[in-house]
């Protein structure tokens, strides 16, 4: 919300003309603004921008983790072999805390597919409630909603991505037993999982960067990156 002082206000306005009209706007306008396609670049970017430094920080754990595990997983077959029962080894190092990036990236793309499909369908910008259609977290169904063809590596990417942003980037488990216990994953889903423990973050970059790109290319105005300060007139009616 902007922070008002009589008839002046700070807005985020990345290509939100409203902000810039002579009188106070009405709700419905600056919530159907609020929707342009060039707002949900800036939120996409944002995103971006805070998952990277979460990538940036955990990184160095990489290599002292998977060390760790291939040490752990060496004793356990030791330990197997000569006592004939299950056992279990300690991993003696904490795992890269990807998660929350993971997250974060997956809200970006989201929101650049988001604005894709505002972009190409302008009505769906309404001015009184979010469209039903586009009020989902399922990246594949938003892909096909922007019309957006995907790679060969892009399509289970965003099956992951949309795993971690229904449940598994926030919850413990996920809604049911199916969503949990799959074939794939019999012992149920381990979520550093989903992106192989990170190998898949180059794909998941350049996903993001090529939907970014294609948003930002078709854009009838390049967006307005900075913050603006509004003066508005008052209403002497």
């Amino acid at each position: 919300m902007p922070r008002r002082t009589g008839n002046i206000a700070r807005v985020s306005n990345s290509g939100n003309d409203v902000g810039m009209s002579r009188t106070i706007p009405t709700p419905d306008a600056l919530f159907q603004a609020a929707q342009q396609p060039a707002m949900w670049l800036r939120c996409a970017k944002r995103l971006r921008d805070a998952a990277e430094l979460i990538l940036t920080d955990q990184r160095p754990r990489e290599v002292a983790y998977f060390r760790a595990v291939d040490d752990a997983s060496n004793a356990a077959a030791a330990l197997l072999a000569t006592s004939g029962s299950s056992t279990t080894v300690e991993v003696e190092a904490e795992a890269p805390n990807y998660l929350p990036a993971q997250l974060l990236y997956a809200l970006a793309i989201q929101n650049a597919l988001k604005g894709l499909i505002v972009l190409r369908s302008p009505k769906l910008a309404d001015p009184r409630k979010f469209n039903k259609s586009i009020a989902n977290h399922d990246l594949l169904k938003l892909a096909q909603l922007a019309n957006i063809a995907l790679y060969d590596q892009e399509a289970p990417l965003l099956r992951a991505l949309s795993q971690i942003t229904m449940w598994a980037g926030r919850y413990p488990v996920a809604l049911s037993a199916n969503e949990y216990v799959t074939q794939e994953h019999p012992m149920g889903i381990n979520p550093m999982g989903l992106l192989d423990w990170g190998s898949q973050h180059p794909f998941m970059r350049n996903c993001f960067d090529r939907l970014a790109q294609t948003l930002l290319a078709e854009l009838p105005k390049p967006p307005v990156s900075k913050d603006v300060v509004v003066a508005l007139k008052p209403d002497t009616h």
